[in-house]
């Protein structure tokens, strides 16, 4: 999958994003004294005016903090109780001394243009965070990584330097 793929693929997810967040209503619930609907709508403060929507290229925090859980979606997360739980991944297992994590996708995930989600992703994004590309502070929480093998389109092995439960 190509990179410029994927940046067609972050511009959809901003988008489409903007467009349900400008589709909203306050539901107010009132209209005018003439009898028409009120308008109301949704704002969103962030911490810092952001320089633009792709933060992998964008060192700060507005942006990151705006779209990571209300966008993207992880291959697990981690709940209120503290439990992993699946996201995009339906399972996983450790192994070579807890450093590497073999993870089972969920099939029939797509992407909001209605392509596949598979393995190749996973490893483009790991990639691309560990690149130069990616300034973002986020990018040293990826350092433990050494490699991303692609197993099959729903089967990613991700082989860290040492175990960490990070």
């Amino acid at each position: 999958m190509s990179p410029k793929k994927n940046y067609v693929r972050l511009a959809t997810v901003v988008m489409a994003g903007s467009l349900a967040l400008t589709a909203c209503s306050a539901g107010s619930g009132g209209g005018s004294a003439d009898g028409t609907e009120a308008k109301t709508g949704v704002t969103l403060a962030l911490t810092g005016e952001p320089v633009n929507l792709d933060f992998t290229t964008t060192a700060g925090a507005a942006i990151p903090q705006a779209l990571m859980s209300n966008v993207y979606e992880g291959l697990v997360e981690i709940d209120q109780d503290g439990e992993i739980q699946p996201l995009l991944a339906e399972s996983w297992e450790l192994s070579n001394g807890n450093k590497t994590y073999t993870f089972k996708l969920r099939e029939g995930a797509t992407f909001s243009n209605g392509e596949a989600f598979t393995a190749d992703d996973v490893k483009f994004s790991i990639e691309r965070v560990k690149s130069d590309a990616w300034v973002s502070s986020l990018k040293k929480k990826m350092d433990i990584v050494d490699s991303v093998k692609v197993n099959s389109d729903t089967e990613v092995a991700i082989t860290l330097k040492k175990p960490s439960n990070a």
